[in-house]
C-alpha cells in the first residue's frame, strides 16, 4: 500500500523547484576577453549643444512686441524659435524678462483703465469741423460716452467673481443647487423692449 501512495502523489512540486533553481542561478562570469575598456574622463569645454539665438537687442524688440499685445506663443513665432526657447531666455537673460514684464504690464494696464473707462462712461475731447459760407471753422468740444453695460459687467465679473458671478449657489438644507441667471433674466429684458 505504501507503494500505491508515493505513485498518487502529483509531481507539480518538482517542477516549481527547478524554476526557482533557474531563478537563482548566479550570473555568469565574464572572461577578459569581454571586458569593454574604459572611456576616458570627459573633459569640460564649457556649454554643451547648440549656441543661443538669442541677441542683446531682443531686450528692447520684446518690450515693444509685448506692449503690443504679443503672448509668448506669438513672441516665439516671431523669433522663429519655440516656446521653450522664449521660457529658456527668459531664465538665462534678465533684461528679455524684464522687458517682457514691463511691456505686458504697461498694455495689460492701459487695456484695464480702457475697459473701466468704457464700463462708468467716459469724457472724450474732441473738434468739430463745419463749414459756412465757404469758411472753415474749428470748435473744441467735449464729447461724453455713456457708460457701456457689457464693458461693465465684464469688469465686475472678473474684479469681484463672487458677488457678480452668473451661477448662484443656493442651499436648501437637502443639498445644493445651482440656478443659471441670465437663462431667467432673458424673457424680461425682451419683454421690456
Amino acid at each position: 500500500m505504501t507503494a500505491k501512495k508515493a505513485k498518487a502523489r502529483p509531481k507539480a512540486p518538482a517542477k516549481k523547484k527547478a524554476a526557482k533553481k533557474a531563478v537563482s542561478a548566479p550570473p555568469k562570469k565574464r572572461g577578459p576577453k569581454n571586458k569593454l575598456p574604459k572611456k576616458p574622463p570627459a573633459i569640460k569645454t564649457g556649454a554643451v549643444g547648440r549656441p543661443s539665438d538669442y541677441q542683446p537687442e531682443y531686450a528692447e524688440e520684446v518690450f515693444e512686441l509685448c506692449l503690443a499685445g504679443y503672448t509668448d506663443k506669438m513672441l516665439a513665432e516671431h523669433f522663429q524659435v519655440s516656446e521653450t526657447t522664449i521660457g529658456t531666455w527668459k531664465d538665462k537673460h534678465p533684461e528679455f524678462l524684464r522687458a517682457m514684464r514691463r511691456g505686458k504690464g504697461i498694455a495689460n494696464g492701459k487695456a484695464a483703465l480702457g475697459l473701466y473707462n468704457r464700463a462708468v462712461g467716459m469724457t472724450v475731447p474732441k473738434q468739430h469741423v463745419s463749414v459756412y459760407e465757404g469758411f472753415a471753422t474749428v470748435t473744441d468740444i467735449t464729447e461724453h460716452l455713456p457708460p457701456d453695460v457689457s464693458a461693465a459687467k465684464f469688469f465686475l465679473k472678473n474684479r469681484l467673481p463672487e458677488q457678480w458671478r452668473e451661477n448662484i449657489d443656493l442651499d436648501t438644507g437637502g443639498g445644493a443647487f445651482s440656478i443659471r441667471i441670465h437663462e431667467y433674466l432673458k424673457p424680461e429684458a425682451e419683454a421690456q423692449r
